[in-house]
């Protein structure tokens, strides 16, 4: 009880003073923007596979991958708050100041170069007509926007779209969008009228381009015709993005290029193309260092007999593409032989000069007409005809610029990450859609325990093995997302933190420490956390979990994690069969009975708890669930007592009764 404790009162002065005097130190230096706007949820957990958590990952861009990946976007610039219900006013009409107090609408916010866009609420951003945009240094950032995020779609008589590009002798560089879904009319007008794009960068003037550019966890759907890469582009990233239900996804290319408007350095990857018609993607006309990695295209040919995934149009006098596809997943529902195509239709024509009969995957055909192209990895129909490479290896990407890749067969690892945070249904939908195509069946966790390695339970044993299950804490449960810390969610083991289990039903490969993440705190910011020590040992007995699931063991050295928070992370991957990441939380509180539901601490009412509560080994062992026997040797004596005086904690020291997000 907090009016029990064995440190001083002074001595809890004294960090309250020191607390308020760092924070007002901490205050007092120069604020440095750490907007996270790669992850999804706010939980640490790396949703969007770039090996960085929420902690790390920055506005800049620094932790993307890909050329894009020197972008800066807006960093340092002016916030500009936008309100969707205010919509897309023009700026000479918008009378606002773009603070969070007086919010403006799109336009003004993006009438301007150097500033970061946010969002007020969620809502519905109407364009009234195109929106053309030729600035520099600007984040359009929909990570932070609240549920259910930003919708910007077109009106139903000018069809308008957001056009980024280097216009009036204007050099457009350093974007960054985020979060957003971009949803066109084509669901209402299926002609595929040239020119109706929701999103589009375009630079066609010499000497003149668009680059560094991040395009990130969007949805683009419902689009008339195509999101546009069109003319001189330079170190793009387009990754985690869901393209579905589109007449023509995305196109890079510009007709009859020259040297002026190459396409170059730009980085497609770990995004969805879902029932587009065709282009995902579309290349053609001078591109090098084209980079496709890691994607997903699917049910190209849901409506229209003539629909196909990517095409590498190579048109007789347009210079030909230079491009790796490396490890992607084309999972047709019927025409099977349009994958792939390289020239205008599948097989040999006049744009490709291909071999007169099939090449498989892995082979080298130099005779093409097609430019360099580097195929492997990829999965495809058994009908696609169009899959060889024309060079002995792959284009070479600077190290700087290399994308973190995955075998094909485990793109279903992704898949529940594209897109904008908010998905409605439809998009949930067609995510689902996918997953049902190319995911195996998923395994599921059926069991999260915390146990008393190494004690009377498991004949003091530490190592990993069928006696852990006599040690499993029948009355702890873990604490899950959205929950508030109770005694039933942290031990008082005297050894700590030093055991869990996890059922996994479905299990299709064996858990290595690389299928985990490990967190240790004490406050309500997971995030923030610091990564745990390793464990000792991560052991798998198959058929020995709830139900006849398989179990996994997890320990750690005694003490190793005390007096704290544990998190831990079961990570999608192809061992876990996860779809997505599954964390819980443990906590240890050494000496505490459970005596107060309001916190946790460790004072001499728990020393007289133990007292009142004796237990001998030969006359009246204690169960496993005693909340007095802290080091479980199944008696509750002087041993115990001592236990809870020497681990005595106040308000400022104990185990928190943590709220996670």
């Amino acid at each position: 009880m907090r009016s029990h404790s064995f440190s001083s009162s002074s001595s809890g002065v004294f960090l309250v003073l020191l607390a308020v005097v760092l924070g007002l130190f901490a205050a007092s230096g120069s604020a440095v923007p750490n907007w996270d706007i790669s992850e999804i949820d706010g939980d640490g957990i790396d949703n969007d596979g770039d090996g960085y958590t929420d902690s790390e990952d920055t506005e800049c861009g620094s932790h993307y991958e890909g050329f894009g990946k020197i972008s800066v976007g807006g960093q340092g610039g002016t916030v500009f708050w936008v309100d969707p219900a205010i919509g897309d006013v023009s700026p000479g009409s918008d009378p606002h100041s773009g603070t969070h107090a007086d919010p403006c609408g799109l336009r003004k916010a993006l009438d301007g170069s150097n500033r970061v866009i946010k969002f007020t609420q969620g809502g519905v951003i109407t364009l009234a007509n195109d929106l053309v945009v030729k600035e520099r240094n600007v984040t359009i950032d929909g990570f932070t926007c609240p549920s259910p995020g930003v919708t910007i779609t077109q009106n139903h008589s000018t069809h308008g779209g957001l056009a980024i590009g280097s216009y009036e002798n204007l050099f457009s560089h350093d974007w960054i969008i985020n979060h957003i879904r971009f949803d066109g009319l084509w669901d209402e007008n299926q002609s595929h009228t040239v020119g109706w794009a929701i999103l589009s960068f375009s630079a066609t003037r010499t000497n003149k381009k668009v680059e560094k550019v991040i395009l990130d966890h969007l949805t683009i759907r419902d689009d008339q015709d195509k999101t546009t890469l069109w003319g001189h582009m330079a170190n793009f990233t387009v990754s985690n993005n869901l393209f579905h239900s589109s007449g023509k996804a995305f196109l890079i290319s510009y007709y009859n290029a020259t040297p002026d408007l190459i396409k170059t350095d730009i980085s497609v990857h770990r995004n969805v193309f879902a029932r587009n018609n065709e282009r995902n993607p579309q290349l053609r006309g001078w591109i090098r260092n084209l980079d496709i990695v890691n994607n997903v295209m699917f049910d190209w040919d849901h409506q229209y007999s003539w629909g196909y995934g990517t095409r590498i149009k190579n048109e007789p006098g347009e210079e030909s593409v230079y491009a790796n596809f490396i490890n992607n997943y084309y999972e047709p529902l019927n025409a099977s032989s349009r994958a792939l195509i390289y020239g205008y239709d599948p097989g040999p024509d006049y744009a490709d000069g291909g071999p007169p009969t099939k090449q498989p995957q892995g082979t080298v055909y130099t005779g093409s007409d097609m430019g360099q192209l580097w195929v492997a990895g990829n999965i495809l129909p058994s009908g696609n005809i169009d899959e060889y490479s024309t060079i002995t290896g792959p284009l070479p990407i600077p190290a700087w610029a290399q994308v973190t890749t995955i075998p094909a067969a485990q793109a279903y690892t992704f898949v529940p990450q594209v897109g904008m945070q908010y998905k409605d249904t439809r998009d949930q939908d067609i995510i689902d859609d996918v997953m049902d195509a190319i995911a195996p069946d998923e395994s599921s966790i059926v069991g999260r325990y915390v146990l008393y390695n190494n004690c009377a339970f498991d004949w003091n044993d530490p190592a990993a093995n069928v006696a852990d299950d006599g040690a499993i804490a029948p009355d702890k449960s873990a604490l899950l997302a959205g929950g508030t810390a109770v005694f039933a969610n942290y031990t008082s083991y005297a050894r700590g933190m030093n055991g869990v289990m996890v059922d996994i039903d479905g299990l299709p490969g064996t858990p290595t420490a690389v299928d985990f993440t490990f967190k240790i705190g004490n406050d309500n910011n997971p995030a923030g956390w610091s990564t745990g020590p390793a464990p000792s040992s991560i052991t798998v007995r198959a058929g020995a979990g709830m139900g006849g699931s398989d179990r996994i063991t997890i320990i750690w050295a005694d003490n190793a994690i005390q007096k704290q928070w544990l998190r831990v992370t079961v990570l999608a991957t192809a061992n876990t069969g996860l779809w997505s990441p599954d964390a819980f939380y443990f906590g240890n509180a050494i000496g505490e009975t459970g005596n107060s539901p309001s916190d946790a601490e460790v004072t001499p009412t728990d020393e007289v708890a133990v007292r009142n509560n004796p237990h001998t080994l030969a006359l009246d062992p204690a169960a496993i669930d005693d909340n007095c026997d802290f080091n479980r040797d199944r008696k509750v004596g002087p041993t115990d007592a001592i236990i809870c005086r020497n681990n005595g904690t106040n308000s400022m020291t104990a185990l928190q009764l943590i709220s996670v997000p």
